[in-house]
């Protein structure tokens, strides 16, 4: 059982959300009261995202792990009650759209007649890793490529006696990387992401280079890391053309 909510009346001073208010405290703090631990435990939770529909998403409760990636917390919190996924659901206040597997903080709240709800307070902050592109697959659907990466530590000696030096060195799981650069088509004599070739000299866009060190991004609405990088080309003059 799970204490009661009301959506009016006073006494006083005291008003009936101020009980709510209470009683949101005390069944945070009291793992006796049954069915209150799935609701709400903490002012902030940990949450990674499942399916959205008409912006109620499915959540359950994760932690970080030590090589960055998130693992369901066994026992932990989540978005369902007596068999529905949905009954205690994340909204995103800011209208974003988030995919599955999203990770964000959520915070407990309750609608006026008592039912519980989260409030995705903020996705997890855009994050940037130095990775080196370790292969690169055709054929895709929206980008040419799909990479694979691994983040490297950068290691600089510049200043040292003799001169100085850079080193990447790959560390960790491979990642999925697409390069938004690629989502434009050569098209009307204009290539890449804005050259214009000769005349008479034909292009062929080329994959980032195995090895190529790049700033890779992540957001709360992207699956993949991402990357703006000008592809290279490869120039060929046609017969009779200087």
């Amino acid at each position: 059982m799970t204490l009661p909510r009301f959506n009016n009346g006073k006494v006083g001073e005291l008003a009936w959300h101020h009980l709510n208010e209470a009683f949101d405290l005390i069944e945070a703090s009291s793992p006796a009261i049954g069915g209150a631990r799935p609701i709400a435990s903490g002012p902030l939770v940990l949450a990674q995202l499942g399916v959205g529909v008409d912006g109620a998403y499915q959540w359950s409760e994760v932690v970080l792990m030590d090589n960055g990636s998130y693992e369901v917390v066994v026992g932990g919190r989540n978005s369902t009650l007596d068999g529905d996924t949905r009954a205690a659901p994340a909204f995103s206040l800011d209208g974003a759209l988030y995919s599955a597997g999203a990770v964000v903080m959520i915070n407990p709240r309750r609608t006026k007649t008592g039912k519980p709800w989260w409030a995705i307070v903020t996705g997890m902050a855009s994050s940037q890793k130095a990775m080196q592109i370790v292969s690169a697959n055709a054929g895709q659907t929206s980008f040419l490529w799909a990479y694979r990466a691994r983040e490297v530590n950068i290691v600089s000696t510049f200043g040292q006696p003799g001169g100085g030096s850079v080193t990447a060195s790959p560390f960790g799981p491979e990642y999925t990387v697409i390069n938004l650069a690629e989502m434009l088509v050569d098209q009307g004599g204009e290539i890449g992401v804005g050259s214009i070739p000769p005349l008479g000299v034909s292009s062929e866009r080329r994959a980032l280079r195995i090895g190529a060190v790049v700033p890779a991004s992540k957001v709360p609405t992207s699956e993949p890391w991402v990357v703006f990088i000008p592809n290279g080309y490869r120039f060929t003059c046609s017969a009779g053309e200087p």
